[in-house]
């Protein structure tokens, strides 16, 4: 529950449907979504200084504030992160409750009630962040409340359905005793309503559309974990914001998945200005079997263990252990493969015992980035015999689905996808179920395969899948 609020607490960004931004809110906007917080939030307290009466440069201070908001706390250590980002909660939520006081008895324009309901929606968000669940959703109905009354006396204010779009999405996420406590103050929530309002606020409204796409990209690369969905809304916001760190990896991270190996080596290999960073780096050198790269980057991670989140730092001590013993570090490995979680100790062991299969599967991944067919074919045809107790089995079908997929055979992409899924391997069935969903998406395909995945899907229990497959309910008609 936590990160639905703190992935809406980072997404909403919200101006006005039919009016357009000045120069000086032109350049907040450019300094705050370029991760130039500072000067954006100095530029906004000058407007304010001139016209502490109109909320319009309090909100766009508060927009600032929220950006800001991960990049504060990714720079703690993370031991001492829990209490800092109580520190920081309150001082934020205490900053969004005298502006938003000092505008809730004046009377405004329809502009101006616009930047007040946005800005209770943050301090809403920022309760909710806190754990402060009744709060938030009294300060959340009032800003709906708002959004409403602009929209009743505009309906052409495209922009306020960003906020209401996400009320919408957000609620149909909320279980237990916190959906129960957002049911008392109206959240049914409402999944496609939210993203058909979301994308009103992005098509037509005037004013959103940083802010509309980065909502969009959580929805759809982090909360449904939809790589192919998201990608055109990382596109968008680059092409008008490029220095944004966090969506630049955010970015790379997803050509990497989906096998857009071209673009992701285009980006970084463009960058002087150290947008991208270690993990991105270490990530891309070892899918593409570039070791000597991929230490280093692995190596600058690990060194900082406390500058990185847990999994981050995991993950890139086993990117550096496995690129030293495919160079044949031996000494090196024997230092660093005791440090390993345990999962990614057993992943390892797994490569140890089967060096030729897994220098197989490296060759095939290899072979299918650079587009060698002739490779790809030979290597399939002399593919060796997986041990049963190891996973490599289901790594292949991984890669061969993968590589049909990203060529459009749909049903041959099926064929491997469906293996995994009959595995006995639940670690690798979440993928073959995500994957498989997409194949039947984009073809037509008989109601039984669909109500078989859907029945999966239910048993495995995942909230990502789980709303995905409504797409599949919808195509179906099931």
């Amino acid at each position: 529950m936590y990160r639905i609020f703190l992935v809406l607490l980072v997404s909403s960004f919200s101006f006005a449907g039919i009016y357009l931004p000045n120069e000086i809110d032109k350049q907040i906007l450019e300094l705050s979504f370029n991760d130039k917080f500072d000067e954006a939030k100095d530029l906004a307290q000058r407007q304010i200084n001139l016209n502490p009466d109109s909320p319009k440069y309090y909100y766009y201070k508060v927009n600032a504030m929220v950006l800001e908001y991960f990049e504060r706390i990714t720079a703690i250590d993370i031991d001492k992160r829990d209490e800092a980002r109580k520190k920081i909660n309150e001082e934020m939520i205490t900053y969004f409750e005298e502006v938003a006081e000092k505008f809730e008895d004046t009377e405004l324009d329809l502009e101006n009630k616009f930047y007040y309901g946005t800005i209770l929606g943050y301090l809403a968000r920022m309760q909710g962040l806190d754990g402060s669940w009744w709060g938030a959703f009294n300060t959340g109905s009032d800003a709906k409340s708002i959004m409403e009354e602009v929209l009743e006396e505009d309906p052409e204010f495209y922009d306020a359905y960003l906020l209401l779009g996400m009320l919408e999405y957000y609620a149909d996420r909320l279980s237990g005793v916190i959906g129960f406590v957002a049911s008392v103050f109206g959240y049914s929530g409402d999944r496609e309503k939210g993203v058909e309002y979301l994308n009103l606020a992005l098509e037509n409204g005037s004013l959103t559309f940083g802010q509309t796409t980065l909502t969009l990209i959580e929805i759809h690369a982090q909360l449904e974990d939809n790589d192919y969905k998201a990608l055109p809304y990382f596109e968008k916001f680059l092409s008008v914001y490029p220095d944004n760190k966090r969506i630049t990896n955010g970015y790379i991270h997803e050509l990497i998945n989906t096998w857009n190996i071209d673009k992701a080596d285009s980006i970084i290999s463009m960058d002087t200005s150290g947008l991208v960073n270690d993990y991105t780096r270490a990530r891309f050198f070892n899918r593409v079997g570039n070791s000597e790269k991929a230490i280093k980057y692995a190596s600058n991670v690990i060194e900082n263990p406390k500058k990185h989140w847990r999994g981050i730092t995991h993950h890139a001590d086993y990117i550096f252990t496995v690129e030293n013993w495919m160079l044949g570090r031996d000494s090196i490995v024997a230092t660093r493969k005791d440090s390993m979680v345990n999962y990614m100790q057993q992943r390892f062991n797994e490569l140890v015992e089967n060096r030729d299969e897994a220098l197989w599967l490296r060759t095939l991944t290899r072979s299918i980035i650079q587009k060698d067919e002739k490779e790809i074919s030979s290597l399939i045809e002399n593919k060796p015999t997986f041990n049963d107790t190891t996973d490599f089995q289901n790594q292949y079908h991984t890669i061969i689905g993968d590589y049909h997929f990203t060529n459009n055979r749909f049903k041959s992409a099926e064929n491997s996808y469906l293996a995994i899924a009959n595995s006995d391997r639940n670690d690798m069935k979440y993928y073959a179920y995500k994957q498989l969903i997409e194949v039947y998406l984009r073809t037509e395909t008989n109601k039984e395969k669909v109500e078989w995945l859907i029945e999966q899907i239910d048993d495995f229990d995942n909230d990502r899948l789980s709303f995905r497959v409504r797409d599949l309910e919808k195509k179906y008609q099931l």
